[in-house]
């Protein structure tokens, strides 16, 4: 798949996502990675490359859209390894935290809720 770039120049997709385009401020990183299924570790990479931010910052900015947001809660309630990695975030930022866990036990799937 080819698209065009800011100089109506054909990319192909591979230079689009590592094109210039990531440095525009409007652009949406992480809605272009969540439709084009790019990995949330490579969104966080490629934050952290063209943002020149740290994880935690990353994260935060990948966190502030809605899919992707919907994604890690999904991630989350659905995959032990996720959850450990959620609550090691909790203990590790305290109220900073970029999620939460509900003291709630369980929703009506029996799964916890994690909000972020």
């Amino acid at each position: 798949m080819k698209k065009l770039d800011a100089h109506n120049q054909w990319l192909s997709a591979e230079e689009f996502c590592r094109g210039q385009l990531h440095s525009i401020p409007e652009f949406d990183v992480a809605a272009h990675y969540y439709d084009h299924r790019i990995g949330w570790p490579e969104l966080i990479k490629s934050l952290r490359s063209l943002r020149g931010i740290n994880i935690f910052d990353a994260q935060k900015e990948a966190l502030q859209n809605d899919k992707w947001r919907t994604w890690v809660i999904r991630r989350i309630n659905n995959d032990p390894a996720c959850a450990k990695q959620a609550k090691a975030h909790i203990r590790q930022w305290g109220a900073a935290a970029l999620i939460a866990l509900p003291s709630v036990a369980s929703n009506q799937y029996g799964q916890h809720d994690a909000t972020p």
